[in-house]
């Protein structure tokens, strides 16, 4: 499903949005007690920047899969577009709670705290992101966090 995702966001990309989604729509109508089928069609609905119709999509797949870590990140990610920047830390903050293995919430938290001014906190979590690649060995890929926190120290100065 991570493969069908990611082949849905670049069909997107050349313009195949709504096929992607009436996809979407079609598997979760077909396999309704398939949580990555929910998955895969909330991320084409945020890929597709339908970010109210993404947001209630999440709503009535949490109903069914309240535990599924990758529907709060969308969330989040729709909630920032729309945003709802509050909802958008709550869902980020619930995603890293069910699985902390990700750290896609990380980096839209980190993003989200600069786009709302708030450089001290996007700060700390740009160097929370770059300690965790250091700790799982990823010491080229910390780099760039730390580059970015780096960056909110000089907009805090």
């Amino acid at each position: 499903y991570r493969t069908k995702r990611q082949k849905n966001m670049l069909r997107i990309r050349i313009g195949e949005g709504q096929i992607c989604i009436d996809e979407g729509r079609k598997a979760v109508q077909e396999d309704p007690g398939n949580a990555e089928e929910y998955i895969c069609l909330v991320a084409a609905l945020y890929d597709a920047k339908q970010y109210e119709e993404c947001y209630a999509a999440f709503k009535d797949a949490i109903t069914k899969f309240p535990k599924k870590a990758l529907l709060y990140g969308y969330a989040g990610d729709a909630c920032r577009a729309l945003k709802k920047y509050d909802e958008a830390f709550t869902y980020w903050e619930k995603h890293l709670e069910l699985d902390s293995t990700w750290l896609d919430p990380f980096f839209s938290m980190g993003f989200c705290y600069e786009e709302i001014g708030e450089y001290k906190k996007a700060y700390e979590v740009w160097m929370k992101v770059s300690e965790i690649l250091i700790q799982r060995g990823n010491v080229f890929e910390a780099q760039w966090p730390k580059e970015m926190a780096g960056n909110c120290l000089k907009k805090l100065e």
